[in-house]
């Protein structure tokens, strides 16, 4: 087994230039026990602190179409990636992380405290909150579902905080769960009047021109980031009144790209 990057401690992951920080490579007598050495390898190598495509080579890997060596770049291309949603328990681990973060004291007179919190991951929002008796957490509430806090599995799990956000990798999974701020508002949310590129990466292409009009569902750019391309589309129907990037150009995630006026 060896693992090849350009890392160190400190140092910056930049969304220029090739995407790819690290190559993992197995070798053994027979290509089943690669394949098997290197799924272990990876669910052994969590990465936290920015998005990656691990979640999709594993599952690359324990599919029947590698295991028979049938995959092609054109099969990678049309493929699927996992788009699995955080379990209450994973929503959980992340509320315990904040609450205990920085010892905080949670005394009350009474003896009990419930401090809620609102998390999202993703296109997840969830209502939670922590319970706490004589200062010590107990349980969390997730939506309508408790969870006590000693059942929350940390065996093998990691987690890393950023300010009010946490990464949390358990079995072999990787959120970012952080506090929606209440009185920022959310471009994309915008009535749709403004595209928004939900990776960074590098802008592909670009489809329209100020003065087009568009429909809903109208792709409007492609944005490629990790060799994978994603594509940009309207949300209304419209005219477009502004482009903010050419092809070729460098874009982070939440940027605006484009801004569409509704038909007069």
């Amino acid at each position: 087994m060896r693992i090849d990057h350009g890392i160190d401690e400190g140092g910056e992951v930049t969304p220029f230039y090739d995407p790819m920080i690290a190559k993992v490579i197995a070798h053994a007598t027979t290509r089943d026990e690669a394949v098997a050495t290197l799924a272990r390898a990876l669910r052994a190598t969590p990465l936290l602190g920015v998005v990656s495509n691990r979640g999709f080579l594993l599952e690359l890997l324990e599919s029947e179409t590698l295991g028979a060596g049938a995959v092609t770049t054109g099969m990678l291309d049309a493929a699927e990636r996992p788009t699995t949603a955080p379990s209450d328990e994973d929503f959980a681990a992340a509320v315990s992380v904040l609450a205990l973060a920085d010892g905080d004291d949670w005394f009350s007179s009474t003896g009990r405290r419930r401090c809620p919190i609102t998390l999202r991951a993703g296109e997840t929002t969830k209502e939670c909150s922590a319970n706490f008796e004589r200062g010590r957490l107990v349980s969390i509430d997730v939506g309508e579902a408790n969870i006590a806090a000693s059942s929350i599995e940390t065996h093998g799990s990691l987690h890393v905080r950023e300010g009010r956000a946490v990464w949390i990798d358990r079995a072999s999974r990787t959120f970012r769960f952080d506090e929606p701020d209440p009185m920022q508002r959310d471009a994309a949310a915008a009535d749709g009047r403004v595209v928004v590129t939900p990776v960074s990466g590098l802008l592909r292409r670009v489809d329209v021109a100020v003065g087009d009009s568009v429909r809903s569902g109208t792709v409007v750019g492609i944005v490629e980031a990790m060799k994978m391309e994603t594509a940009l589309t309207a949300r209304m129907d419209g005219i477009v009144n502004a482009v903010r990037g050419k092809t070729g150009d460098q874009v982070r995630a939440g940027d605006v790209l484009i801004e569409i006026a509704g038909e007069q």
